[in-house]
Parts: structure tokens; sequence; C-alpha cells
């Protein structure tokens, strides 16, 4: 995307990509194009997505009649490069305007890159507010767009081609990186309220600590690494609901107190988690 960015002096490419990205050819749109409603679609792209991407983790939260869909990159990186936060709230965008025939409504959007000293092209391509320097790319729409129908939706398709999924989805997890299985451990075991540590980890796999840590460094990770990734990306949901304190949140992660959450939560996003929350 960077060198594409280059050759064509375009800086506004990731906008017009997506907007030329109707339709992408893969069994996951196939599963969406062939459900009842957006919501159904959105919640099948959410199941299937680790098909054909890993690099974005995907949350549908809906509070107060809004939905907030955000696409949470999980590379730093990715999140600091314009183009591809542009590209994935675009194509997402032209993809459930298809999928409605046009019905689909959109009141906001949200990307992790800075506001460009040119942003004219925003308003080219969405007919709302878009917000700049957020903690994810999100397309904010009210809750009875959830209820739009598809176009032309076909159950005995839709089985068909969630039957095929499976298979792949099944394949990819035995095909699945040591780092992804381990974070996908984190998530089950921070979750549960356990505070994991690289012992039960290792033991999780059956192989000594020296092992794990050698084969991640293989990898270019760390489990600290890992760790560190887990604890944000569940920080993200965790502060989405407002019902749940910071200091509650900051318990559920395996802070020893709430003003280390803070700081972590700082360095990650440049926010605190009060200042995430009023973004919101």
């Amino acid at each position: 995307m960077e060198k594409a960015v280059f050759l064509t002096g375009d800086k506004d490419l990731g906008l017009h990509i997506g907007q030329r990205s109707r339709f992408l050819p893969n069994i996951v749109c196939y599963i969406m194009m062939n459900c009842m409603t957006i919501g159904d679609a959105l919640e099948k792209y959410r199941q299937y997505k680790r098909i054909f991407s890993d690099e974005t983790s995907v949350r549908l939260i809906k509070k107060n009649g809004i939905v907030f869909l955000d696409m949470q990159s999980t590379s730093q990186e990715l999140s600091s490069l314009r183009s591809f936060s542009d590209y994935k709230v675009t194509t997402m965008y032209i993809f459930l305007k298809f999928l409605s025939g046009g019905k689909f409504d959109l009141t906001g959007v949200t990307v992790t890159h800075d506001k460009p000293d040119n942003a004219s092209e925003y308003k080219n391509v969405f007919p709302c507010p878009v917000s700049f320097s957020k903690p994810v790319n999100s397309l904010i729409f009210m809750k009875k767009s959830l209820n739009v129908s598809i176009n032309y939706p076909n159950k005995d398709l839709l089985n068909h081609f969630e039957q095929y999924a499976r298979k792949i989805l099944d394949k990819v997890s035995t095909q699945e990186s040591l780092p992804r299985k381990v974070s996908r451990l984190l998530i089950k075991t921070v979750q549960s309220g356990d505070s994991p540590s690289v012992e039960m980890i290792a033991m999780k796999f059956n192989m000594s600590v020296r092992k794990l840590q050698g084969l991640l460094e293989q990898e270019k990770t760390t489990y600290k690494q890992l760790l560190h990734s887990v604890k944000k990306e569940l920080a993200f949901v965790y502060l989405s609901d407002r019902q749940m304190s910071s200091a509650e949140v900051s318990y559920l992660l395996g802070f020893s107190e709430p003003s280390a959450f803070y700081r972590a939560f700082k360095k990650w996003t440049g926010n605190t988690p009060g200042q995430f929350r009023a973004t919101q």
C-alpha cells in the first residue's frame, strides 16, 4: 500500500481502492450475500473472517440504539498506516451498501491515523463525519440498520457456503502459527479471570518454558509481547461497556493497581481510559 501511494502520488489511494471494491470474490463475501439482514451478515463476517485475514480483530458493539463496527488492527504498524485504515473502512462501507441495495446508512466513521492536511476526499466518500486519531477503525450506524434486508438472500446457498467455510476454518486452525495459538489461549485465560504465567501456558502446550520462548523468538515475538497485545485488545472490549469501571477493567486484566493500567493504556494508545471512553 505504501509503495502504491508513492508510485501513484495519490495520498487518498486507500479511499479510492475501497470505493472500487464493491465485491470481493471470497467465501466470506458469498456467505454475507446470502444472509437475510445486514446484522446477520456482520455476525457471519466476524465468525469467518479469519479464513482470509488475521490482521484485524472485529467487534460489533451495540449501545443506546447505536452500533459500532470496530476493526482493530493487531499490528501497530498497520494502525498508523493511513492507506490501510482508509481501505478497511471504505471497503466495508461500500460492500454493506452493495448488499443492501444502497439502504445502509452511516452516522459516523473513525480511523486510527492522524488527520491529513487535505481531508476533502473523505466528504466525497462518506455521507457523515469522519473522526481521526481514534483508537480503532470503526463504522458507526443506527441499530435499526442491522435489520435492513439484503438484496437477494438464498438460504440453500448460505448453508452450502457455510459448510465449505467451516472446513476451511478447521484447516486454518490446524495450520495456525504458535504465536496466534498462544494469543487465543491467553485471551481465554484472561477472560476467565486467571492471571496467565509463561509456565502455565508452556504446560498447556506440553513444552518447557525455554522451548516455548525459543519457538516464539523464531516467530519474532515474545510471550510478554503477546500478553500485552491481548490485554490491549481486551481493554478496548471492556472499556466499551460503560457499566464497567476502569478499576474493574484493571482488575480483570490482571494489573496490580488501576494506576498501572492507566499507564499501560496511555502507552498503548496515547490516551487515558477516560479519554478513550469520551470518544466512544
